[in-house]
């Protein structure tokens, strides 16, 4: 008997898998298109293609992508023909370049586009033609938690959101399973997805843990 168990505790399409980082949430789209067509929408679907703002920023990119796809992916760098320096197609201004140290020689006469791509457990950037068909990776931004006041009511204000910073992924796990006698396998499967959930809960420190599942059984 075969049994494969699919958890997910993030929501995503066929074609795109993603997690959230405090403010913002990551989301590989698993579609080949050019630079404009993946900037395109990613501004249209979400907020924009991937920036860096700060360190942490590319870490958390780097983390998303280490357990989803080791593959080039465009980020929203770029550069105009001609022009001295770099843009980011969500015009955030930041300094912080992740350069990978064995880039192509660029004339700067044409548009060019920067992708970022694993390299020695690391996510590095180099740039290409803005033609390439690349997975690109899209960042939706989250509103800030607000803090308010219940007026009239003597109540102290009340910060809300999280007190932790938030990351969800994928799991998959896949299992063979032999057997030479009858086992009630719908018991087998719940009372593993409990063991799971006890055992990952205690490891990551957090009660917050939500796994669901979606399985192919076949005999």
């Amino acid at each position: 008997m075969l049994l494969w168990i699919t958890f997910s505790s993030s929501l995503a399409t066929d074609c795109s898998k993603s997690a959230t980082f405090w403010d913002r949430k990551y989301i590989l789209t698993e579609n080949y298109l050019n630079w404009t067509q993946a900037s395109t929408y990613c501004k249209t679907v979400y907020s924009s293609l991937f920036s860096t703002r700060s360190s942490n920023d590319q870490d958390d990119a780097r983390q998303f992508l280490l357990t989803t796809y080791g593959g080039r992916v465009w980020i929203g760098l770029f550069q105009i023909a001609n022009a001295p320096d770099w843009m980011w197609s969500d015009n955030v201004t930041s300094d912080i370049m992740y350069w990978d140290s064995d880039l192509p020689t660029s004339t700067h006469n044409q548009e060019m586009c920067v992708e970022m791509h694993l390299k020695s457990d690391q996510y590095v950037w180099s740039y290409m033609d803005c033609s390439t068909l690349l997975y690109f990776l899209c960042y939706q931004a989250i509103p800030p938690y607000t803090t308010t006041t219940s007026q009239g009511t003597g109540l102290s204000p009340k910060t809300t959101g999280p007190t932790d910073k938030m990351y969800r992924t994928r799991v998959y796990l896949f299992m063979n399973v032999s057997t030479d006698g009858d086992i009630d396998v719908l018991a087998t499967k719940d009372a593993f997805i409990a063991k799971l959930q006890e055992m990952l809960s205690k490891q990551l420190k957090t009660k917050r843990l939500l796994i669901s599942e979606n399985g192919i059984w076949k005999n």
